[in-house]
């Protein structure tokens, strides 16, 4: 178990993950669109290059956004790494003697019936605690109080799986300059939002917004679905 010191030293660095994530994401935007003013100015130059020379400008471009982009995407993939480990430490230490989940499911193995209300209440003392959540809901669960195992759902979500697609997208983008940026973001706002996080998951306002596709996952907490469900779901193909 960890202490409380330990909990906060934790929590601080979680804070400070998804601040500098979304500083990250912001210089990804800045450099993206500066490169498209680059192919916009060298689209502008037809009546000047040729063709041929065009299509080689457009290749150099790409290639030097791609070695520029590289420290960059580096950041990008250590702050997720870091992020990773602090966030799983967190959820990972679940205090079974608390008063207050000791408490919380006494009163859930009484019976009867548990509203609305009462479960928030219960739930409230561990709104950004991931363990605890998921031990109250597996109790609600099991005592057959539903109402308060569907509110209590859709505040714990799987962590491993939406980590392991948000390390997945942005190893497949690399330092690549053609990315969609909000697909990134989006996938780390839904965690953001599942930790009581501040985030803005469409960081690139001239790129594809996926917001419906993550309400759609924030409403279905059981249905994470995957990568291609998001695009399909944003209008890409």
């Amino acid at each position: 178990m960890y202490t409380n010191e330990k909990k906060q030293e934790l929590q601080k660095k979680v804070d400070a993950g998804f601040v500098k994530l979304s500083a990250l994401l912001s210089e990804e935007v800045a450099a993206k669109t500066e490169y498209k003013k680059q192919l916009q100015l060298l689209e502008s130059q037809r009546d000047i290059f040729s063709a041929s020379e065009i299509e080689n400008r457009n290749n150099k471009l790409a290639g030097e956004a791609v070695i520029n982009g590289k420290p960059l995407h580096q950041q990008l993939q250590k702050t997720l790494h870091d992020l990773d480990a602090d966030l799983s430490a967190l959820h990972g230490d679940i205090d079974l003697n608390d008063p207050r989940l000791v408490n919380a499911l006494a009163v859930i193995e009484k019976g009867g019936d548990i509203s609305a209300e009462t479960a928030k209440k219960l739930n409230e003392p561990f709104a950004r605690n991931q363990g605890a959540l998921s031990v109250l809901h597996g109790a609600y669960l099991r005592h057959g109080h539903n109402q308060a195992a569907a509110l209590t759902g859709g505040m714990v979500y799987d962590f491993p799986a939406a980590m392991k697609r948000v390390l997945s997208i942005v190893d497949s983008f690399g330092s690549s300059p053609d990315t969609e940026i909000n697909l990134l973001s989006s996938e780390i706002g839904l965690i953001a939002r599942m930790e009581g996080q501040s985030f803005d998951s469409v960081p690139d306002k001239d790129g594809m917004n996926f917001s419906d596709a993550l309400r759609d996952r924030l409403a279905n907490p059981s249905d994470r679905g995957t990568m291609e469900a998001v695009r399909q779901g944003a209008g890409l193909k």
